[in-house]
């Protein structure tokens, strides 16, 4: 997280941008739990830095060669650890194509897309290498995955939900995910019901353990900055780097988690994960604006 915030806005950005993903208490809870997301968060995160370094190299016309087969690996680690780690994967491609078509050169995009392509194919075939359930038949197997996952949402929408998640809470689940819902331990909502359970969330909850508070005055202080960070950045004065690249880089990101997100019929919070740093980074980038802000004040 610090490497990316170092490309979106320098120092400030990045120690912002890491603090506050550290902290953050879905990440906290999510992270330490025996399951699949704190290895999804890791390579996610690491494939989208891997993007982001390979784009600012090659926008320098600094040797970059080695770093396609690193993003490969990276896409490839992160997909097998959970196979919601597609919008991560999809952003770190995305990013490092839309850094290639800033330029505006039709061989440099060209030459973009071709390694972009190879790197994607690199990465799906390690993919199935990590995934000892897919060899027997690759494409049948993931026709299987496929199936099995929607029939698996479906049973959950039928089993923890009165239907489908209308379209206008998931619009308004990419402002309040973020930062301003309080963690959710658990997504049947019987564990309500059992003592010991509410007991153990309050004894955490109560911890310095459990990060900074979401909702409530810091809630909504985080997410303004968030939205000034998603403004700012595309406003040449504010923002703080000149370089558009590292800017619609993260747009492009965030534009495929949100998507992702808008196409998910269930309203659990852990399936917003992949939201999140998106989200710590705008944020961060408000905060160094607003830094800036002062800054300049201050000397006239």
């Amino acid at each position: 997280m610090f490497g990316i915030g170092w490309q979106i806005g320098g120092r400030p950005t990045a120690y912002l941008a890491a603090g506050l993903f550290a902290l953050h208490p879905v990440i906290l809870l999510n992270g330490r739990r025996a399951v699949q997301e704190g290895a999804l968060l890791f390579f996610g995160l690491l494939s989208a830095l891997t993007g982001a370094v390979l784009a600012a190299r090659r926008a320098r016309g600094a040797v970059s060669w080695y770093l396609w087969p690193a993003l490969a690996a990276s896409c490839a680690l992160a997909l097998a650890s959970k196979h919601s780690a597609l919008p991560f994967v999809a952003g770190a491609l995305g990013w490092v194509f839309i850094a290639g078509c800033a330029q505006f050169k039709l061989r440099r995009i060209l030459a973009t897309a071709a390694a972009l392509i190879v790197t994607g194919i690199m990465a799906g075939l390690g993919f199935i290498a990590l995934s000892p359930a897919l060899w027997s038949d690759p494409p049948a197997r993931i026709g299987d995955l496929l199936q099995i996952r929607q029939e698996l949402i479906d049973s959950q929408v039928a089993a923890f939900s009165d239907g489908p998640m209308p379209v206008q809470d998931r619009i308004a689940g990419v402002f309040t995910n973020p930062f301003l819902r309080p963690p959710q331990f658990f997504e049947a909502p019987a564990w309500a019901e059992y003592e010991p359970i509410t007991q153990q969330i309050q004894a955490y909850t109560a911890s310095p353990l459990a990060g900074y508070s979401s909702g409530g005055i810091i809630g909504w202080m985080l997410t303004a900055a968030m939205i000034l960070g998603g403004i700012g950045l595309y406003i040449p004065r504010w923002r703080p780097r000149r370089d558009w690249a590292p800017t619609l880089g993260l747009s492009v990101w965030t534009a495929i988690t949100v998507i992702t997100l808008l196409l998910s019929p269930l309203d659990w919070q852990r399936y917003a994960l992949p939201l999140l740093p998106e989200a710590v980074l705008f944020a961060a980038a408000g905060f160094t604006i607003i830094g800036r802000w002062i800054v300049l004040r201050s000397k006239r």
